[in-house]
């Protein structure tokens, strides 16, 4: 998912990069952050037919052209993400909802956080739930459509492919299984793009819950611990140094720092008439 934050500040770009990295590492999504010093920046990035922005975390008061009248302007090019306006100030609250912002966040007030992470998480439900995907999957006796964002891995076991995943509403903690026939060599084709990598013969991990690995080992954010092989070490950890890059508009790219304190959908079919 890519966000644009967008401030005259730089203090503020940094805090709010590193917010939305942390808020993302524990709800298991995968971000990439662009900065903007200025909405003419923004504007001209928004424009280029190579730039894509999931949801753009804007401020109000900025020089050249304001948060606002950048805001408009989003609305004219039918900007199809999420706009989350960023103010000091109540006072421009009215104008944001004028543009169809999604929501009107105060900066830094003593309930910052907690407000900013239900917001940002609640416009993260609402671009997914315009390009959500699922994979079906044929199970042994049962049929599951399940969003392939919601899976932590897949393993082998004994020849039988299992899917672990979380239900929708439940924390990550409460993962469930289901057992059904086909390989992990297919599944990698299917899903590599959607940020799913083999990390052993016998497993298949969603790069998104990955909470930490060492040289053997990788550790999901469900507190499950999948074997990492030696053939697979160095292409894992490149994998996994480049979903941390935050760049910089302008600027090359640079690592994030230290945490703060449908158009429809596309089902994937897995056949049950494989050996893994």
């Amino acid at each position: 998912m890519n966000i644009a934050i967008c401030d005259d500040d730089n203090e503020a770009r940094g805090y709010y990069s590193q917010l939305v990295s942390l808020i993302a590492r524990k709800n298991g999504l995968d971000v990439r952050i662009t900065t903007f010093a200025d909405g003419e920046q923004l504007l001209f990035a928004l424009e280029d037919s190579d730039s894509a922005f999931d949801i753009v975390l804007l401020d109000v008061m900025m020089p050249k052209v304001d948060g606002i009248a950048v805001g408009r302007r989003l609305h004219e090019l039918e900007f199809p993400g999420v706009l989350v306006y960023l103010s000091s100030s109540k006072e421009y609250a009215l104008q944001a909802f004028d543009v169809h912002a999604f929501n009107y966040v105060i900066k830094r007030d003593h309930h910052d956080i907690d407000r900013f992470k239900k917001t940002f998480l609640a416009a993260v439900d609402a671009v997914e739930g315009r390009h959500r995907r699922f994979i079906l999957i044929n199970g042994i006796d049962d049929h599951r459509n399940i969003p392939i964002d919601s899976i932590l891995y897949f393993e082998v076991m004994k020849h039988v492919c299992v899917v672990h995943y979380v239900p929708a509403g439940s924390p990550v903690s409460k993962s469930r299984a289901m057992e059904f026939l086909s390989t992990l060599d297919r599944l990698e084709n299917m899903l590599m793009s959607y940020g799913f990598m083999r990390t052993h013969r016998s497993y298949l991990v969603n790069c998104a819950y990955v909470e930490g690995y060492t040289y053997n080992s990788v550790s999901l954010a469900d507190g499950t611990t999948v074997p990492l092989g030696r053939q697979r070490q160095a292409a894992f950890k490149e994998a996994m140094e480049e979903r941390v890059i935050v760049n910089v508009a302008g600027d090359k790219p640079s690592r994030e720092g230290d945490d703060p304190s449908d158009e429809g959908v596309a089902k994937t079919s897995v056949s049950d008439d494989g050996q893994a």
